[in-house]
């Protein structure tokens, strides 16, 4: 009788064993793959104009709290954000709004020259900026993109502080 009982225990624990083995083969992974996304767009064009002797040094951009990730972000109502389970930023909004902008700016051949913050080269003037939004609004009858920006122009080398700002905007 107890042979057959440590048989029958036995085979219970054996098909447990299976069973939870399997479910999490079956269970464990998830069918779901997370899409990820870039912005996409031609650069602006500004034909016809001699470039400026200015040297273009975009900084680093910074993401305020709520955007400094590469999760994409949503609103459907008032104070209420929410967040894609299986889209998201190839990285954050901050990178890909400095990187857009100095791809425009080079291209548009405005100025002597542009460069980017991690070049190591030296500028007349540059650019910093951080992302304050960046989320798909629903709360209207159409989805629309939200981005918002701060932006200063610096002199470089000005020692003066007072005439290093040429230009902030929202």
């Amino acid at each position: 009788m107890n042979n057959c009982k440590i048989f029958f225990f036995s085979i219970l624990f054996v098909l447990a064993l299976i069973l939870s083995v399997g479910g999490c083969a079956i269970f464990g992974s998830s069918s779901s793959k997370t899409d990820y996304y870039t912005l996409e767009y031609d650069p602006p064009k500004a034909g016809g104009l001699s470039p400026l002797p200015f040297i273009l040094k975009i900084e680093r951009f910074h993401a305020s709290p709520l955007n400094n990730s590469e999760k994409m972000s949503y609103r459907k109502n008032d104070f209420q954000t929410d967040e894609y389970n299986y889209h998201m930023w190839e990285t954050n909004p901050a990178q890909l709004a400095a990187y857009f902008l100095y791809r425009d700016i080079k291209q548009s051949g405005l100025f002597k020259g542009v460069f980017s913050h991690d070049t190591g080269f030296a500028a007349t003037h540059s650019v910093s900026g951080s992302v304050d939004e960046f989320y798909e609004d629903d709360r209207g009858k159409a989805w629309e993109a939200v981005l918002s920006l701060d932006i200063v122009l610096m002199v470089e080398n000005e020692p003066d502080i007072d005439k290093r700002i040429l230009f902030q905007k929202k």
